[in-house]
């Protein structure tokens, strides 16, 4: 305002009035209305100074020319698979078209009274129609020309795939024959090597049960003889608790006696027939009514340094019958017990009991004796048993460990086989598909064409 008015004030009330005129001088709207519908007929009814304070220009129908102008303005550029001269007519034949829809609706209104128009923006809404669903149909041609040559192409796949798998199925079910023979020629000899086992398996058991028989018969005389021995037990433990008692100075106290007391020579005399030693001639003795003791030999046996030692390692089954009838005379005697020995021997008293001891003993086991003696028979039949027994089982082994390589042999045949079995089912299940998607390429290259 001040280069155009200099000399007017530059007050609020001026600077307004000259902001208003030039509003006035530069503001132009240029509103663009389509008569096609009812909104221009509602906006100028609500609007009036839309139609009464404005410069209205009506655009009327465009000529052919302008429609082919704006078609090719739109078009030339715009990528169409065809040639120029196709193209050239596609875009003629746009103009064409708009111009026989305005015509129309000329018709339309002289025969049905009813006003219709087409307008520029339907013309540039039918180019643009017209170029998406071009797209559109170009890419649905275009995915299905690629779904052909891809087709095509897995069905020339195909093919080579199908020759090349029908000559690896023929060499694979040559192979998978070879193999299967194979596997019943193992099988074959894994039954016989099978039943010889089974054989020798028998063999061996029957040999098992003749030994467990032999055991059982062992047990059943074990167990009879330590049933009859646990009867001598306490007698046979007094007796070698009382031989603990008697101590090496009271051997030497008794040989050192001129005169011994009569039960002593008469526990030795016992103690002689135990250990089997030779005695005087049978006599008559003048003081008892007995045999006179064999106090010599008594004192010699005695004079044994291992004495009390040959009697605690002492040989109880080999006392017989006739030593135990030699020894009735004395035991059965009124004086010959353990409290008497006590009050005549001091400690040798252990002897007396001792020797009744021994003579208990072989009353028991004289019925144990013969078990034992089987007991050393069945004994004897059980090592030979176990021995043929362990041949036996050493025959078993062998033949397990054949059978186990012949069995082993046979798994990997088998496990060969099922491998080639599963390796032809897996190429002619591929053989399959491959020629079942031949037949469906095949049917849409038929529909294709």
């Amino acid at each position: 305002m001040r280069k155009e008015y200099p000399k007017r004030t530059p007050t609020g009330e001026n600077l307004y009035n000259y902001f208003l005129t030039r509003v006035r001088n530069n503001l132009h709207v240029v509103l663009c209305f389509s008569p096609v519908g009812e909104k221009f007929r509602t906006r100028a009814l609500k609007f009036p100074a839309l139609i009464s304070g404005c410069t209205m220009d009506w655009f009327q129908r465009w000529p052919k020319d302008a429609l082919v102008a704006v078609a090719q303005h739109f078009l030339v550029s715009y990528p169409i698979e065809c040639t120029d001269e196709v193209k050239q007519s596609v875009i003629n034949t746009m103009g064409t078209f708009q111009d026989i829809v305005a015509e129309k609706c000329v018709e339309y209104f002289e025969r049905y009274r009813r006003r219709t128009f087409v307008t520029p923006k339907s013309y540039l809404s039918f180019i643009g129609g017209y170029k998406a669903i071009y797209e559109e149909k170009f890419a649905s041609v275009g995915s299905l020309s690629e779904r052909m040559r891809t087709g095509l192409a897995k069905l020339m796949e195909a093919e080579v795939s199908v020759n090349q798998l029908s000559k690896q199925l023929v060499m694979k079910e040559k192979d998978l024959a070879l193999a299967s023979k194979k596997a019943d020629e193992v099988l074959l000899e894994v039954t016989m090597k099978a039943q010889a086992a089974e054989k020798v398996k028998m063999q061996v058991q029957k040999v098992k049960d003749k030994a467990q028989i032999i055991v059982d018969e062992i047990a059943i005389d074990k167990a009879a003889a330590e049933e009859k021995l646990e009867a001598a037990r306490p007698a046979l433990e007094e007796a070698e608790a009382a031989l603990q008692t008697i101590k090496p100075s009271d051997i030497a106290t008794v040989r050192k006696l001129g005169k011994p007391p009569h039960l002593i020579m008469r526990i030795m005399d016992c103690v002689l027939l135990l250990f089997q030693r030779k005695i005087d001639s049978v006599t008559i003795d003048q003081e008892r009514p007995c045999v006179k003791p064999s106090w010599t030999e008594a004192l010699k046996l005695m004079n044994n340094s291992g004495f009390l030692g040959m009697l605690l390692s002492f040989q109880k089954d080999s006392i017989t019958g006739e030593i135990v009838e030699l020894l009735e005379p004395y035991l059965d005697m009124e004086d010959y017990n353990l409290e008497m020995a006590k009050k005549v021997c001091g400690n040798v008293a252990g002897l007396c009991s001792w020797t009744q001891a021994m003579a208990y003993f072989y009353g028991i086991n004289k019925e144990v004796l013969p078990l034992k003696a089987n007991l050393a028979l069945q004994e004897g039949r059980l090592a030979a048993a176990q021995t043929e027994l362990n041949n036996a089982q050493n025959q078993l082994d062998e033949k397990q460990m054949e059978l186990d390589q012949v069995q082993a042999m046979y798994d990997a045949a088998m496990k060969e086989k099922q491998a080639l079995l599963d390796d032809a089912e897996a190429c002619r299940r591929k053989m399959n598909n491959a020629t079942a998607l031949i037949e469906g390429l095949g049917g849409e290259k038929v529909l294709a064409h």
